[in-house]
């Protein structure tokens, strides 16, 4: 400190960094979050954009710290050094976060954003979210279906500076293709057939705000042409006007997709890839978090339970059963299956395991859990044989040698089995 008080910032990060170091090895807490805190302090304070980003990680470190530690106060000051001062704290006393206490690892911080987890792969991302937050650097999201992209992109917004600004989610998917125009970019009235109003667009609605495009992969050539350039230029114009229009929007992609892969099979432009990925995060699905299987299941079943008004009793078997399921819908299937069993079981009935699941309804926990490692096996296993058909631009007889000498006839036996289509691996000319 008395380094960086007389001028010499470098050889007090130096100091900072060999003390965060030791503190980490000794296992010091209170001084390693006191370690952290000062360094992001005085990261914050740097020119460079590296340097605050670091020192945001810090701090959320630091608070994450003083959060297990018990110490109120300081965990409030590293948020405020943060900016997240004015983000209301999650009620004790919700029926949704009152189940989660007592839960190893819960990322309080995390929770402060609408994000229940105990997986410390969620928790770095919501901690590289955090980082960038105050940036304007787009940030690409990517992740299963259902597994709370959208989520994470609103959990950002909130912790940028435009948290005042409109946060605007987009299904790309959803968008018809011949209206894209239309409802991204805005029209005038009398601009086409139909267009008896104005209306101002998906972009423009986002203005000073957060704009999120779900399965931007899902985008024709045509509308990411039209993106990029609104992109690049910060500028974009309604249908049926001369004029430009400033834009000023923190642009969140997230695709369940490989976008590198339909880059380089020519379906996603590689320039328009390149100006999403300013920082990338993955998310990883529910069978491989089974920690938080059973946390969001508790926080599911509590407020459905406490909006539905009846008293109902969990039996002891529920959650193993639960957390042994593949989940291939990921969060939205559990909170699905919750709202479900909750709406058909009476009031003072104890709920049994029988009650979930009812595919799976005579499994063992131990078969489900063979059943998901066999999934997880067959996915990898078709992800590496996509990988050598695209490499080999879909000659399967080169795909097959490149597969440890593969036999042809045994690699069209595992596309069937695997439900492998053309279109997955096919360059488009």
């Amino acid at each position: 400190m008395a380094n960086w008080a007389s001028g010499n910032p470098r050889k007090a990060q130096r100091l900072i960094a060999e003390g965060v170091e030791l503190a980490r090895k000794y296992e010091i807490p209170y001084e390693l979050a006191r370690a952290l805190q000062w360094s992001g302090e005085a990261r914050l304070q740097s020119t460079s954009s590296d340097d605050q980003t670091l020192g945001r990680r810090h701090l959320w470190e630091a608070r994450a710290i003083y959060e297990r530690l018990g110490l109120t106060h300081a965990s409030r000051h590293a948020e405020k050094l943060l900016g997240f001062e004015s983000q209301p704290e999650p009620s004790a006393s919700e029926p949704g976060i009152e189940a989660l206490q007592g839960l190893p690892n819960l990322d309080g911080g995390a929770l402060k954003f609408g994000i229940v987890t105990c997986n410390p792969e969620v928790s770095e991302a919501v901690a590289t979210i955090q980082s960038i937050a105050p940036s304007r650097i787009p940030v690409l999201i990517t992740g299963q279906s259902g597994v709370g992209k959208e989520v994470l992109a609103k959990a950002l917004h909130l912790m940028s500076d435009r948290r005042k600004g409109p946060f605007v989610p987009v299904n790309c998917g959803a968008v018809s293709q011949t209206l894209i125009d239309s409802e991204f970019f805005g029209h005038e009235r009398g601009a086409f057939t139909g267009a008896v109003t104005a209306r101002e667009g998906l972009i423009a609605s986002a203005h000073q705000g957060t704009l999120f495009l779900d399965e931007i992969g899902e985008l024709s050539p045509a509308a990411q042409a039209t993106l990029l350039r609104v992109l690049e230029t910060g500028e974009l114009r309604p249908l049926g006007r001369d004029d430009l229009r400033k834009i000023d929007v923190r642009l969140v992609a997230a695709t369940n997709a490989s976008l590198e892969d339909l880059v380089e099979r020519g379906v996603f432009r590689r320039d328009l890839y390149y100006r999403l990925n300013g920082v990338s995060v993955a998310l990883p699905p529910l069978h491989e978090r089974e920690e938080d299987i059973r946390a969001l299941f508790r926080h599911f079943w509590a407020q459905a339970v406490a909006a539905s008004r009846k008293k109902l009793v969990l039996d002891d078997g529920v959650e193993a059963i639960l957390c042994a399921h593949s989940w291939p819908g990921n969060v939205r299937e559990l909170k699905n299956e919750v709202a479900r069993v909750v709406a058909m079981a009476e009031s003072g009935a104890v709920v049994a395991r029988e009650a979930f699941l009812p595919k799976q309804r005579a499994r063992t926990a131990e078969s489900l859990r063979r059943t998901r490692e066999q999934l997880t096996r067959s996915s990898s296993e078709r992800e590496e044989i996509l990988r050598a058909l695209r490499a080999h631009g879909g000659n399967k007889a080169e795909a097959a040698r490149s597969l440890g000498g593969m036999k042809r006839t045994t690699l069209l036996y595992k596309i069937e089995r695997l439900g492998i289509r053309p279109e997955e691996y096919l360059v488009s000319e």
